[in-house]
Protein backbone atom coordinates (compact mmCIF):
# COMPACT_ATOMS: atom_id res chain seq x y z
CA UNK A 1 0.00 0.00 0.00
CA UNK A 2 1.53 3.20 -0.63
CA UNK A 3 0.81 6.72 0.98
CA UNK A 4 0.13 9.56 -1.39
CA UNK A 5 1.97 12.43 -0.60
CA UNK A 6 0.30 15.94 1.12
CA UNK A 7 -0.33 18.44 -1.54
CA UNK A 8 1.00 21.84 -1.31
CA UNK A 9 -1.83 23.40 -1.02
CA UNK A 10 -3.20 21.10 1.41
CA UNK A 11 -0.44 21.48 3.75
CA UNK A 12 -1.31 25.35 3.45
CA UNK A 13 -4.73 25.15 4.96
CA UNK A 14 -3.78 22.18 7.58
CA UNK A 15 -0.97 24.92 8.71
CA UNK A 16 -3.99 27.41 8.72
CA UNK A 17 -6.08 25.24 10.64
CA UNK A 18 -3.33 24.47 13.34
CA UNK A 19 -2.64 28.77 13.26
CA UNK A 20 -6.08 29.37 14.50
CA UNK A 21 -6.06 26.30 17.12
CA UNK A 22 -2.50 27.27 18.36
CA UNK A 23 -3.77 30.99 18.59
CA UNK A 24 -6.89 30.05 20.48
CA UNK A 25 -4.86 28.25 22.75
CA UNK A 26 -2.80 31.33 23.22
CA UNK A 27 -5.75 33.09 24.14
CA UNK A 28 -6.89 30.67 26.99
CA UNK A 29 -3.39 30.43 28.41
CA UNK A 30 -2.90 34.06 28.75
CA UNK A 31 -6.50 34.57 30.24
CA UNK A 32 -6.07 31.27 32.85
CA UNK A 33 -2.80 33.33 33.82
CA UNK A 34 -4.19 36.81 33.58
CA UNK A 35 -6.48 35.45 36.39
CA UNK A 36 -3.36 35.45 38.67
CA UNK A 37 -2.20 38.58 38.71
CA UNK A 38 -2.21 40.10 42.18
CA UNK A 39 -3.60 43.89 42.07
CA UNK A 40 -2.69 46.71 44.00
CA UNK A 41 -5.25 48.04 45.91
CA UNK A 42 -5.61 52.13 46.01
CA UNK A 43 -3.26 52.45 42.73
CA UNK A 44 -4.74 52.54 39.50
CA UNK A 45 -1.53 53.49 37.28
CA UNK A 46 0.50 50.10 39.32
CA UNK A 47 -2.66 48.17 38.01
CA UNK A 48 -2.22 49.40 34.42
CA UNK A 49 0.91 49.14 34.06
CA UNK A 50 0.66 45.29 35.36
CA UNK A 51 -1.78 44.63 32.79
CA UNK A 52 0.32 46.46 30.07
CA UNK A 53 3.39 44.48 30.96
CA UNK A 54 1.68 41.29 31.37
CA UNK A 55 0.06 41.26 27.46
CA UNK A 56 3.58 42.52 26.21
CA UNK A 57 5.54 39.73 27.45
CA UNK A 58 2.61 37.15 26.42
CA UNK A 59 1.61 37.93 23.28
CA UNK A 60 4.33 40.05 21.52
CA UNK A 61 6.80 37.12 20.26
CA UNK A 62 3.86 34.39 20.37
CA UNK A 63 1.93 36.57 18.14
CA UNK A 64 5.13 37.07 15.53
CA UNK A 65 5.57 33.26 15.61
CA UNK A 66 1.80 32.71 14.56
CA UNK A 67 1.95 35.48 11.76
CA UNK A 68 4.83 33.49 10.70
CA UNK A 69 3.17 30.55 10.43
CA UNK A 70 0.15 31.81 8.50
CA UNK A 71 2.40 33.61 5.98
CA UNK A 72 4.45 30.31 5.82
CA UNK A 73 0.89 28.41 4.90
CA UNK A 74 0.67 30.96 1.93
CA UNK A 75 4.10 30.23 0.93
CA UNK A 76 2.59 26.09 0.97
CA UNK A 77 -0.46 27.69 -1.17
CA UNK A 78 1.07 29.48 -3.73
CA UNK A 79 3.50 26.39 -4.35
CA UNK A 80 0.31 23.89 -4.78
CA UNK A 81 -0.57 26.93 -7.29
CA UNK A 82 2.64 26.56 -9.44
CA UNK A 83 4.05 29.87 -8.37
CA UNK A 84 7.88 27.95 -8.82
CA UNK A 85 9.97 30.86 -6.94
CA UNK A 86 7.90 34.47 -8.09
CA UNK A 87 7.66 37.39 -6.52
CA UNK A 88 5.18 36.02 -4.23
CA UNK A 89 6.68 33.47 -3.31
CA UNK A 90 9.60 35.45 -2.15
CA UNK A 91 7.34 37.93 -0.91
CA UNK A 92 5.53 35.07 1.36
CA UNK A 93 9.36 33.66 2.82
CA UNK A 94 10.79 37.69 3.30
CA UNK A 95 7.97 37.78 5.37
CA UNK A 96 8.10 34.57 7.21
CA UNK A 97 11.80 35.15 8.25
CA UNK A 98 10.95 38.50 9.56
CA UNK A 99 8.18 37.71 11.31
CA UNK A 100 10.57 35.00 12.62
CA UNK A 101 13.33 37.82 13.58
CA UNK A 102 10.64 40.31 15.04
CA UNK A 103 9.22 37.23 17.58
CA UNK A 104 12.52 36.31 18.60
CA UNK A 105 13.69 39.97 18.90
CA UNK A 106 10.56 40.19 21.00
CA UNK A 107 11.08 37.82 23.26
CA UNK A 108 15.01 38.43 23.19
CA UNK A 109 15.12 41.95 24.49
CA UNK A 110 11.96 44.05 23.94
CA UNK A 111 9.55 41.85 26.58
CA UNK A 112 12.19 41.92 29.09
CA UNK A 113 13.55 45.04 29.02
CA UNK A 114 9.99 46.57 28.87
CA UNK A 115 8.67 44.12 31.78
CA UNK A 116 12.17 45.60 34.04
CA UNK A 117 11.07 48.83 33.10
CA UNK A 118 7.42 48.66 34.15
CA UNK A 119 8.28 46.75 37.33
CA UNK A 120 10.34 49.64 38.12
CA UNK A 121 6.70 51.54 37.60
CA UNK A 122 8.19 53.48 34.82
CA UNK A 123 11.26 55.83 37.10
CA UNK A 124 13.44 55.41 34.28
CA UNK A 125 14.77 53.71 31.40
CA UNK A 126 17.63 51.70 32.85
CA UNK A 127 18.78 50.11 29.63
CA UNK A 128 18.31 46.76 27.54
CA UNK A 129 17.62 43.61 29.34
CA UNK A 130 18.08 40.26 27.56
CA UNK A 131 16.98 36.95 27.80
CA UNK A 132 19.49 35.12 26.36
CA UNK A 133 17.44 31.39 25.60
CA UNK A 134 18.66 28.92 22.66
CA UNK A 135 15.03 28.43 21.59
CA UNK A 136 14.79 32.12 20.69
CA UNK A 137 17.93 32.76 19.37
CA UNK A 138 17.51 29.64 17.09
CA UNK A 139 13.68 30.87 16.00
CA UNK A 140 15.54 34.01 15.01
CA UNK A 141 18.72 32.50 13.25
CA UNK A 142 16.31 30.66 11.13
CA UNK A 143 14.36 33.43 10.17
CA UNK A 144 17.39 35.57 9.36
CA UNK A 145 18.17 32.38 6.99
CA UNK A 146 15.20 32.06 5.27
CA UNK A 147 15.01 36.13 4.71
CA UNK A 148 18.81 36.02 3.17
CA UNK A 149 17.55 32.32 1.12
CA UNK A 150 14.89 34.39 -0.49
CA UNK A 151 17.06 37.20 -1.64
CA UNK A 152 19.85 34.97 -2.90
CA UNK A 153 16.69 32.86 -4.38
CA UNK A 154 15.41 35.86 -6.40
CA UNK A 155 19.40 36.94 -7.55
CA UNK A 156 20.01 33.61 -8.64
CA UNK A 157 16.92 33.02 -10.79
CA UNK A 158 17.43 36.54 -12.10
CA UNK A 159 21.29 35.23 -13.29
CA UNK A 160 19.40 31.51 -14.51
CA UNK A 161 17.27 33.77 -16.83
CA UNK A 162 19.93 35.80 -18.28
CA UNK A 163 21.51 32.91 -19.53
CA UNK A 164 17.96 31.48 -21.42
Amino acid sequence: MSVRPLSPHAGGMILKIVVVGLTLTLITQCVVEYRTITWVMGDARANVLKVFGFWLSSILAPGFYLCALWELSNVFARMGRGDAFGPNMVRGLKSTGRCLMMGAAAALALAPSFAKWLDDNLRGFSGLHFNLDIENLTIGLIGLTLYLLARRGVALKTELEQFV
